[in-house]
């Protein structure tokens, strides 16, 4: 995309600014570093960088068309959902603030008979919601039978509106406290409120809040916001916290009625006063609905329209006149009213009226905060000059507090040094409401009926409704192998609801720490669980209490059949996880990512946990170009994974800005086409940086131009650089690993008809193959092929006839002489020349090594060799006679020793290490005795295994045992050599499989 900023109204807010789109509900907050390149961005785009062109695609597209108005999506027939009926104007107080100058003198009301005819009416085409107004609705003398006639009718729900003094006198005790909805008036500290109400009126209302909250019916404490109460708002969240109020509901003035302009305060004048209520209301642990309905708006999903008021389209009143407004607060305007002689639906269906708002849309204005703040307040536009939408005196207000909430939500988090974002719309989600592309604005009279629902408590009710595989539409069948399975009982393999197998595709090592986020029924823990086996830990993590109830019944048989116990389950949401810092080598998530409300404080969280170096292996939906908001907007796909999967371009940039590297996709697969769009199933794994400052020399071949390692250097090809460890590691071949000598380390190279001289103190002594399989026979690759009795055969190389047990499938032998030669040059060469005291990382730089294959009789002398060479390099004193010594004794040992000696030549090799360092000869007894105890020792742990060779296995069981007997004998302070993750298991046809303990 090209950005054009000109397009985008930039609002800086202290220290952050802030990027509004006129023409498109969207926004986004950049690094101060990309905010001066907006503001600076030249014309000539053709020159930019590469960190800001990076930067220029994240930004938000502009719209592919222009929007005509609410009507071209939302249709031509609106659907009653609401109605309100201000059912009489008489009331017991006088307030002096009064909307409609209700009193005890006031007579209008409308019967039973018209309520029922109206509430029928209202029923039969769809309406479930109605709300009882005045006046005080609790004095009409019918209201009980009202409220009767209004329950009875299925999934009804009702609000009341009204000044709480007789409560306890009007609400039956059997009625249920979940349909029926309170909003009570408190206009603020009991002076503040008498003034308005009368004398006597708080103390009056406090004794029927206390006789509520002992009935544990669910209130909301609503205040019209005054010059005099205006001051009273951080006290009235406290006392609204304190008498167990749902949530606190702020009224805006209107100059109508007994309302005055001595009571009015300015727009502007009310900021400090709401955000300091709001700052206490967090602290308090309670909410003001108007500020989470404000953040519904401005944290929606992208492309989302708010679009006028839901007056005349969804929601309608009735006045005491037996008339039809659009709303409670334009009853009695007369220039509003539709009559109701021909009933409800057909004022409903041919207002006049109501036609002329829904006429109205934000699309004509030039405000660019149409498309979030919907045009403002029905009402308060009227009211202010006679039009429906834009005219808002309020708007201001709610502008200042958008760009605050803005600004709020990105500095929860650190900000990255370089150009990128902080928080773009959609990635901190409020609500995610089933509306389609445009949603209504509910008039500011009463905003919701119970505590908020987030988009997290919404997934949690989809989620809670599949315990037990109840979701069809979400299942995806298991398709681990069954040797990976044997361990769980079969009723607790339950299919997953998942996109994909991270807990495989993670290469898990024993002995590792792992974090499954949204582990379900808990089956891919389970599989871990013998993965990591009984040094590691699985822990999973789930927000559903009966998820985790799955999950532990079936941990118990797990653990009972794995014969230890490395499972827990702990209750925890994405966004605030239940574990240590840095303490976890793996995080995997199954298609539960995208879920997120926040995905910045998820991978925030992630990365917290994880340990340097750690890794995040997951699974889940995304797609190459942002959905439309209709299908964003879907509470159910929200529950299949659609409606919260990132563009891939989005997931990068956020995990990049959270402070992860080496990105790398494992798999990508179609997934689902919703609506037209695709959706894929993305695997992927990147890191947390490692702290540790080693580097290596790579040198990149090409073809491209360059490439970027994950810390931002740039290769070029053919040239040699020095990277960091870890940025080597990731980019595995596409660089070549050299070490000090130039020796390429992990990419088999053949010389072919190259001159190359062995390294110095070694001749050959036969010549260099033109070409060798690292797995099977080394001439064609063919399986090999061992007979019970040894036959005379000539080498294919030397041509030397030899009496040899083994030639492969097509007749071809190699002699040992050729088989190890160039190998024992490289040992010896590697193993005098090494400074690392880990054994097996000086064994991984062997066995890159193209001279080194698969299986062969070269580890016999790779075993004493490294052994020794990290004795030395831990400071035990080994000359380099003592090295050569042992590698070229290890050398002399057979191939196929293991099976046809019956002493597998790396316990072999253990043994001439101790033997080379003890000086032990077939008359040194104690020395003699000690050197057999080492192999035998050796020999057992391999012999422990029902398995064909495998000279990786049995090498790393030779060095582990090894390096802790010479810890032992010669009192040494040792590196434990831990397992590593196998990667051979594809060229190795013997392999063991699930019981080996170097497998993923």
């Amino acid at each position: 995309m090209t950005f054009d900023p000109p397009r985008w109204t930039r609002f800086q807010v202290d220290n952050t600014a802030v990027w509004l789109c006129p023409d498109r509900p969207t926004w986004f907050v950049p690094t101060a570093h990309g905010d001066r390149l907006l503001q600076q961005m030249p014309t000539d785009t053709a020159s930019q960088d590469l960190a800001t062109a990076t930067f220029l695609q994240r930004l938000p597209d502009p719209p592919a068309n222009s929007y005509q108005g609410r009507q071209t999506l939302l249709g031509t027939t609106p659907k009653l959902r609401e109605l309100w009926l201000h059912i009489t104007d008489r009331c017991n107080l006088s307030c002096s603030h009064c909307l409609f100058s209700s009193g005890p003198d006031q007579g209008r009301q409308l019967s039973l008979q018209q309520l029922k005819q109206h509430i029928d009416d209202a029923a039969a085409q769809g309406c479930r919601l109605f709300a009882l107004t005045g006046g005080e609705p609790l004095v009409h003398p019918d209201f009980a039978e009202l409220i009767g006639h209004i329950l009875a009718i299925p999934d009804s729900r009702i609000a009341v509106l009204t000044n709480g003094l007789s409560v306890a006198d009007k609400l039956a005790a059997d009625w249920p406290r979940q349909r029926i909805h309170l909003q009570i008036s408190l206009d603020g500290r009991p002076e503040h409120h008498d003034l308005l109400r009368g004398a006597g009126s708080f103390k009056q209302l406090e004794q029927q809040l206390t006789w509520l909250q002992q009935q544990h019916w669910h209130f909301t404490l609503s205040c019209c916001v005054t010059k005099e109460n205006a001051r009273d708002l951080t006290w009235l969240v406290d006392y609204a916290a304190d008498q167990g109020a749902a949530a606190l509901h702020l009224m805006w003035h209107f100059i109508r009625g007994r309302g005055s302009v001595a009571q009015h305060l300015q727009p502007p004048e009310l900021l400090q006063p709401v955000l300091a209520a709001l700052l206490r209301a967090e602290q308090r642990g309670i909410t003001i609905d108007n500020i989470e309905n404000l953040k519904a708006q401005i944290f929606s999903a992208p492309g989302t329209i708010h679009d006028g008021s839901s007056a005349g389209w969804e929601a309608g009143a009735i006045g005491p006149d037996n008339q039809l407004y659009p709303s409670a607060a334009t009853i009695g305007l007369a220039e509003l009213a539709t009559p109701l002689d021909q009933g409800l639906v057909q004022a409903w269906q041919q207002s006049p009226i109501l036609a002329r708002i829904r006429q109205t849309s934000v699309a004509g204005l030039s405000d660019p905060w149409r498309f979030l703040l919907g045009g403002g307040d029905l009402d308060h536009c009227y009211h202010h000059n006679g039009s429906f939408v834009g005219t808002d005196p309020y708007q201001p207000l709610f502008e200042q507090l958008s760009l605050l909430l803005i600004k709020q939500a990105a500095n929860r988090l650190p900000e990255a040094a370089q150009p990128g974002l902080r928080l773009k719309m959609g990635e901190l989600l409020v609500s995610c409401d089933s509306h389609g592309p445009v949603a209504l604005c509910h008039t500011n009279c009463l905003l919701t009926l119970e505590p908020f629902a987030d988009s997290r408590s919404r997934v949690g009710s989809y989620y809670a409704e599949a315990v037990g595989d109840k979701r069809l539409e979400i299942l995806n069948p298991v398709h681990y192998d069954e040797n990976m399975m044997q361990h769980i009982p079969a009723a607790f393999r339950f299919r997953g609801y998942g996109c994909g197998s991270p807990v495989l595709d993670a290469c898990l090592r024993p002995g590792e720490q792992m974090v499954d986020l949204g582990c379900g029924s808990g089956v891919e823990c389970f599989i871990a669980a013998r993965l990591v086996g009984k040094d590691g830990m699985v822990t999973g993590i789930d927000m559903l209490e009966p998820m985790l109830d799955l999950a532990q019944k079936g941990a118990i048989e797990v653990q009972e059949h794995l014969g230890y116990n490395n499972l827990q389950f702990l209750k925890g949401f994405l966004e605030s996880l239940p574990v240590a810092d840095n303490s976890q080598d793996l995080v995997v998530s199954n298609c539960v990512l995208n879920l997120s409300t926040d995905k910045r404080s998820t991978f925030s969280e992630i990365l917290r946990i994880l340990k340097p170096g750690g890794r995040l292996v997951a699974a889940d939906v995304v797609c190459e170009t942002e959905p439309d908001a209709a299908i964003l907007n879907d509470e159910n796909l929200r529950g299949e994974c659609i409606s919260g999967a990132l563009t891939q371009k989005d997931l990068l940039g956020i995990l990049d800005e959270s402070g992860f590297t080496g990105f790398s996709v494992i798999k990508r697969l179609p997934y689902r086409v919703v609506n037209n769009h695709p959706f894929f199933s993305l695997t992927f794994c990147v890191r947390k940086p490692e702290n540790s400052s080693e580097t290596v020399l790579i040198l990149y071949p090409g073809p491209a131009a360059g490439l970027l390692a994950p810390s931002g250097a740039w290769l070029q090809p053919g040239q040699v650089n020095r990277i960091s460890r870890q940025d080597a590691d990731l980019l595995g071949t596409q660089v070549w690993h050299l070490d000090s000598h130039g020796f390429v380390t992990n990419v088999t190279i053949e010389a072919g008809a190259n001159c190359s001289r062995a390294p110095e103190g070694r001749t050959r002594t036969a010549a260099q193959p033109p070409s060798r399989h690292d797995s099977g026979c080394l001439v064609c690759g063919a399986p090999l092929v061992y007979h019970p009795f040894e036959q005379q055969i000539a080498c294919h190389f030397c041509g030397k006839t030899l009496s040899a047990n083994a030639c492969c499938e097509q007749g071809h032998f190699v002699c040992d002489s050729c088989h190890t030669d160039d190998a024992l040059s490289l040992i010896e060469h590697l193993c005098t020349t090494s400074g690392v005291s880990d054994p097996i990382q000086l064994m991984k730089e062997i066995r890159r090594h193209p001279s080194i294959p698969l299986h062969g009789p070269q580890y016999h002398a790779l075993v004493p060799g490294v052994l020794l060479a990290g004795l030395r390099a831990a400071g035990h004193p080994v000359t380099t006679e003592q090295l050569f010594a042992a590698i070229r004794r290890g050398g002399e040992v057979g191939g196929g020793s293991c099976g046809f000696m019956g002493i597998c030549g790396a316990a072999t090799g253990t043994g001439i290490a101790f033997s080379v360092l003890l000086e032990a000869t077939p008359l040194k007894a104690a020395r003699r005795q000690t050197v057999q105890q080492v192999v035998q020792q050796v020999l057992a742990e391999i012999a422990g295994y029902e398995a064909a060779r495998c000279c990786q296995r049995d090498c790393w069981i030779a060095l582990r045992t090894g390096m802790r007997l010479a810890a032992e004998l010669f009192s040494l302070k040792l590196p434990a050599v831990e397992p590593f993750c196998c990667t051979q298991m594809a060229r190795n046809h013997e392999c063991l499989g699930l019981d080996c303990p170097l497998w993923p």
